[in-house]
């Protein structure tokens, strides 16, 4: 009789065990989930305030000139190779006309994967691309400073509308 009670005390023990386990369980779920929903909130919040600021700026229209800057002066820097394996393009690079029009300013980094692009082809194509001219021409680098990350072209026109310099 007393090993009866003494195991009914303990399924009614591990019961109650398994019980407040089960219950814990689903608090930290529950927490879980109310922690991501408020993460969920928290991210809408910042994307609305996000959106109202991106809504009050106001944006100059692409007509619009710019005082000081002559937007002809923008250039692109393409290259196309064609490789053994068949045919490379590189996305095009800023850049922008200075001094008489004919040299070209850029970031060294550019011209460096240019460079490295162009030992790799087998007839590579380098070109500056002019929206001024409407037209693609050849270039040569002039000169370029790794450290200052600045790269000096020279383009194959006459002259071209160009940014001054101070």
């Amino acid at each position: 009789m007393k090993s009866k009670r003494y195991f009914i005390i303990l399924l009614y023990g591990c019961g109650i065990v398994v019980f407040l386990a089960v219950g814990f369980f689903f608090q930290c779920r529950l927490e879980d989930r109310e922690r991501s929903w408020l993460q969920d909130r928290q991210v809408h919040r910042q994307a609305d305030e996000l959106a109202k600021e991106l809504e009050s700026r106001e944006l100059l229209v692409p007509a619009d000139e710019v005082p000081g800057f002559a937007s002809e002066a923008v250039v692109m820097l393409a290259y196309l190779g064609r490789h053994e394996q068949g045919v490379i393009v590189e996305a095009p690079k800023t850049a922008f006309a200075i001094g008489d029009g004919t040299l070209i300013l850029t970031a060294a980094h550019c011209v460096a994967s240019f460079q490295d692009s162009h030992t790799e082809a087998v007839s590579p194509n380098i070109v500056v691309i002019s929206p001024y001219y409407g037209d693609v021409f050849e270039f040569e680098i002039v000169a370029v400073d790794q450290e200052a990350d600045l790269a000096v072209l020279r383009a194959h026109w006459p002259s071209h509308p160009a940014l001054a310099l101070a």
